[in-house]
């Protein structure tokens, strides 16, 4: 069960040398997260101390807008602990004592295609524009070579989202777009509740030399992470150097810390 988290907030204040110094907060159930190492490797201009509450420190003010945008990504995502070398999902996609999805979680229920003639094109496009603006507010994902869709279990259906979104990612971010194949060819998300289960271990393979390259792993909806777990593997098998995990929504269950219950989440919108 990975570990999910994410900052509470921060603040800022000048520092002597003309700079800014930071004081980010963490969560009490997300203090195992390594967001400190995490922001060392976003930030490589900050200096960043493992403290409670975390210090960064910055020389030149005008690194701001870029640094504030980044930790309001940390306080508003759900931050993830897999096998990837980061993982995060945008928002929850709905709580344990909640009757209902989150907006976000809403949001990408209409744009999912589950069988033909399903799925709204119009929320997809949404959706992207959503995943989008995250990762161009991330500095380190940004950076990333190519992206790379999870594939589709079921071709049974009129669009596959991940796909759709990948190909929007790879257009206004000039990543490459690239792919994963499955032996794996019915719905894959049902066979998640039993994280143990050998349905999607080792039927992924990438038909691509990555040697050396960072890519995003793109995926719809993140539950146990066994998708996640599987789409590192190969893309680390055919040679990625980083692999940066980015799902729309984490469901509450499988899902050790902060995030079961709506009650730790106070600015999540919550579709009623």
């Amino acid at each position: 069960m990975p570990l999910c988290g994410r900052i509470t907030g921060y603040r800022s204040r000048p520092s002597d040398n003309g700079g800014l110094a930071y004081q980010i907060f963490v969560h009490r159930y997300a203090r195992a997260l390594p967001f400190a190492e995490r922001m060392r490797k976003a930030l490589p201009y900050a200096h960043v101390t493992d403290a409670d509450p975390i210090r960064l420190i910055i020389a030149n003010q005008s690194r701001a807008a870029e640094v504030d945008a980044y930790l309001q990504l940390l306080r508003t995502s759900v931050s993830i602990a897999d096998q990837a070398d980061e993982s995060y999902a945008l928002g929850m996609h709905w709580y344990r004592d909640l009757d209902g999805r989150s907006d976000l979680g809403d949001l990408v229920y209409q744009a999912k295609s589950y069988r033909r003639g399903t799925g709204n094109r119009r929320q997809a496009e949404l959706l992207s524009e959503r995943i989008i603006a995250w990762l161009r507010s991330h500095p380190r994902y940004r950076r990333a070579d190519a992206v790379v869709p999870i594939p589709p279990g079921n071709p049974d259906k009129a669009y596959d989202l991940p796909s759709l979104i990948g190909q929007r990612v790879a257009q206004e971010l000039q990543m490459r777009l690239l792919r994963i194949d499955s032996a794996v060819r019915s719905p894959q998300k049902g066979r998640e509740e039993n994280p143990s289960h050998p349905a999607i271990a080792g039927r992924f393979s990438v038909p691509h030399d990555l040697a050396g390259l960072t890519v995003v792993l793109l995926d719809d909806l993140y539950d146990s992470g066994e998708t996640i777990t599987e789409g590192t593997r190969a893309l680390r098998a055919a040679g990625a150097h980083t692999v940066l995990a980015l799902t729309a929504t984490k469901t509450s269950s499988h899902c050790e810390g902060v995030y079961p219950y709506s009650a730790n989440w106070q600015d999540e919108e919550r579709a009623p």
